[in-house]
């Protein structure tokens, strides 16, 4: 994934056959620029607590006959 000048790469080690689900969460970017005579000379970029998260997919439970999760 990139935003603006920030590139990031997810690699997993693990070879388990559960299914996931991959969270990126990039809640605020602020990119400024900054020219002098037509001319780019200063980019600056703010990055807020970038998050990226691999976790177990939640399958859900089931009920038995009497209507209770098991």
């Amino acid at each position: 994934m990139s935003v603006g000048r920030l590139s990031m790469d997810l690699k997993s080690s693990s070879d388990l056959p559960f299914p996931y689900e991959l969270t990126i969460v990039v809640p605020r970017v602020e990119i400024a620029e900054r020219y002098v005579d037509g001319k780019l000379v200063e980019v600056t970029s703010t990055y807020s607590s970038v998050t990226i998260a691999r976790s177990p997919r939640f399958e859900g439970r089931e009920r038995n006959r009497t209507g209770a999760f098991h």
